[in-house]
């Protein structure tokens, strides 16, 4: 993908219809693999990351954790995300963080609010970086 590509990929994210952006944050490596293609494109997929629908938004975080991208912009909206009341939402972004590992040492005092969370799956993920 070039830089022609940019657009109609962020604007694929961004789609009001659910399967074009599932599919785009399918793809999302595509834009991740180059560096310079994701300063231009962090805050919006910040944005995907803490207003997105959760699964898409769980999709965008994992590729940019698992990357370690961005952390300074991503790993807050990833802590807001502790707090929905979605619980994918919730999932994700422990899941996220996790991977960030040290790079989210700033979530330890969010991780450890959660560590009473309803969810076990989301107790569990919490407790391991603990």
């Amino acid at each position: 993908m070039g830089e022609i590509g940019i657009s109609p990929f962020v604007g694929a994210l961004l789609s009001t219809n659910r399967d074009i952006r599932l599919y785009a944050s399918m793809h999302l490596e595509t834009i991740l693999a180059v560096p310079k293609y994701v300063r231009r494109v962090a805050s919006i997929l910040v944005q995907v990351i803490s207003a997105g629908d959760p699964d898409v938004a769980g999709r965008v975080a994992y590729c940019l954790a698992e990357r370690k991208l961005e952390p300074s912009l991503v790993v807050p909206a990833l802590i807001a995300g502790l707090s929905s009341t979605n619980s994918e939402r919730r999932y994700s972004s422990v899941t996220a963080l996790w991977t960030y590992g040290t790079l989210a040492e700033s979530a330890a005092p969010a991780f450890r609010s959660r560590l009473t969370a309803p969810l076990p799956t989301v107790r569990e993920q919490v407790h391991t970086p603990l």
